[in-house]
């Protein structure tokens, strides 16, 4: 009853709290499973269940992509609870507290809010998770020195290093250390099956990816050389979380020493040392990451080793509730049986209050602040508009919301960082010709030249990104909107500035309201940073061009959002200078902040 419990609530709790809406920070996995669009070599295997969920005639898109992960959260909970009852076994055989403490420590682990966060998105990484800790259970429970057992187990390996480099990383670390804690080197035909079952499932995703890539109604190709982890930090970034600092501020001080006491047991009893030294890799594994910040905007390339460590951590605390609960059983003083039971009444409120927490995490990582940005960011583009997006970010948002719910398919979007990837030039030429001057002049010099753009403005409406390296003659075409920067194929002046941004203000209003500081979900800070980039963006434009009231009232509006921005203090500070000192200061001020 407690292995299948620890399979099905799981699976129903995630389930319910599936995303049903894309975010930034989603949006690239969706349109990867959604869109059948590989990258490189990872995600392969959520973007084949995302695929098929589609299928179903359940929920909205995002949503049947999210149950992936619920899938996937449910298994590993059911690995996590095969591990947790062996290691509980072999440190006390006659012991009764073995599966209600191995149910424990699988809901506990899956139902945190750190694994709750992966699980309930689209791709996510629960999936690598599950599939590492179902080839790190294949390798200790399968017939040792089978060939069979060797090729199952590397194909579980290459399954997992399909779906993420780093969760293979993790899989390989654990399995060397549970090879060394069982003082058994592998022979050389088992070697040679497990490189085989792995090298045959890498083969078999690299050859549709080259199919993929060439078939003539592919979405999009970005060929080979982009992953997940490339991606990671090149938006706005964030601390990386580990899982110590996680279950810690999760669950507490007593779990994390009891988690600490469970190790130290495991590691010192012959008995459980097989099972507990690959755990306490995974949780050295996890400590040792060398990136210190993730994207904001992006999937974190190290969640599958954190969740893996995660799963460890609730094991070594169930070994350390049932040592300490019979310790104090055992012991002659009074009041030991009952606070035996407690201890143990104790280890199950876990589950609950990591629940809880979850649910409030999901709850506040919904936010419709992404959905508004994008309904009027899009809503502002006149039709067969063009946008030249430099922030790879945004170009995954618009084409999230393209691919799932059809919104503006007029609308072409141009990834200026993700031109060189794959055949993505020759689809952008085939959807207008006009962009061929554009494309030669980036792949030439890296930035575009003046015939180039405004023969695109004219072919089209145009929207750029500020790019402080474009020739200074570029900006004199520019007029700041709501959500863009609209190139003309004309020069502007200072009027036609100010029109279009008075014309710009109710949409916009729209917009920041739903960002306002006092939002704390996880959707309204990625959208934030989206917004407060590009009210700076704004900001420096307009104070390169002299143009004060504009100036003044962008950075008004993005004290608003980012209360104490140096970016507003700047404009607000050189625009209240004397007349004799304005000059000076702005040409220092505009410097300034494009070096920053």
């Amino acid at each position: 009853m407690c292995a299948w419990l620890s399979l099905v609530v799981p699976l129903v709790t995630t389930v319910c709290r599936a995303q049903t809406t894309g975010d930034f920070r989603g949006d690239l996995p969706l349109v990867t499973g959604l869109g059948l669009l590989p990258i490189a070599s990872e995600g392969w295997v959520s973007l084949t269940f995302a695929h098929a969920s589609s299928l179903l005639p359940l929920g909205g898109r995002a949503e049947r992509a999210a149950w992936v992960g619920a899938l996937a959260a449910a298994l590993a909970a059911r690995l996590v609870f095969g591990w947790t009852l062996r290691a509980l076994r072999a440190a006390e055989p006659g012991a009764p507290l073995g599966p209600p403490l191995a149910l424990a420590a699988a809901l506990t682990a899956v139902l945190a809010p750190t694994f709750q966060l992966e699980a309930t998105t689209a791709g996510g990484a629960a999936v690598a998770a599950a599939l590492a800790l179902a080839a790190l259970t294949a390798a200790d429970r399968l017939p040792r020195g089978d060939v069979r057992s060797s090729l199952v187990v590397g194909a579980l390996a290459g399954l997992t290093l399909a779906e993420s480099h780093t969760a293979g990383l993790a899989l390989l670390v654990g399995l060397g250390m549970l090879r060394l804690a069982r003082r058994r080197v592998p022979e050389s035909r088992e070697l040679v099956a497990g490189f085989v079952g792995l090298a045959l499932v890498e083969a078999l995703f690299v050859a549709t990816l080259f199919v993929r890539s060439r078939a003539p109604t592919a979405w999009l190709d970005l060929g080979l050389g982009l992953g997940q982890s490339s991606l990671a930090a090149r938006d706005t970034s964030t601390e990386r979380v580990t899982a110590y600092a996680a279950w810690l501020s999760e669950m507490g001080l007593l779990p994390f020493a009891l988690a600490l006491l469970g190790t130290g047991f495991g590691l010192l009893a012959k008995g459980t040392r097989p099972f507990v030294v690959p755990l306490a890799a995974l949780v050295v594994l996890d400590l040792g990451l060398p990136a210190s910040h993730v994207g904001l905007l992006t999937p974190d390339p190290f969640g599958a080793p954190r969740l893996l460590a995660l799963g460890a951590l609730g094991v070594c605390a169930a070994l350390g509730v049932q040592a300490a609960a019979l310790g104090l059983a055992r012991a002659r003083v009074p009041f030991a049986r009952p606070a035996a039971a407690l201890l143990v009444a104790f280890d199950f409120t876990l589950v609950f209050v990591g629940s809880e927490a979850a649910a409030a995490a999901t709850e506040r990582r919904v936010s419709t602040a992404s959905e508004v940005w994008t309904d009027e960011g899009l809503r502002s583009v006149p039709p067969n508009g063009l946008v030249l997006a430099r922030s790879e970010a945004i170009a995954w948002r618009l084409w999230s919301a393209q691919l799932l719910r059809g919104e503006r398919p007029d609308v072409l979007v141009v990834p200026a960082t993700l031109l060189e990837r794959g055949a993505l030039r020759r689809r952008l030429l085939e959807a207008e010709p006009a962009l061929a001057p554009l494309l030669r002049d980036l792949a030439l010099g890296g930035k575009p030249t003046e015939y180039a753009l405004t023969t695109l403005a004219d072919a089209r409406p145009l929207y750029v990104e500020l790019d402080p390296t474009w020739d200074e003659r570029l900006n004199e075409h520019v007029v700041p909107e709501a959500f863009w920067l609209r190139f003309q194929a004309n020069p502007v002046g200072r009027s036609d500035r100010t029109a279009a941004l008075e014309r710009a203000g109710r949409r916009f209003e729209r917009v920041l309201r739903a960002v306002a500081p006092g939002d704390a979900a996880a959707g309204a800070l990625a959208t934030r940073e989206v917004v407060v980039a590009g009210l700076r963006q704004r900001a420096l434009f307009l104070l390169a061009r002299r143009d004060r009231e504009t100036a003044l009232d962008t950075a008004q509006a993005l004290e608003k959002i980012s209360p104490n921005d140096e970016v507003a203090q700047k404009v607000r500070a050189t625009l209240n200078a004397p007349r004799g000192r304005l000059t000076a200061q702005l040409d220092a001020a505009v410097g300034g902040v494009r070096q920053r």
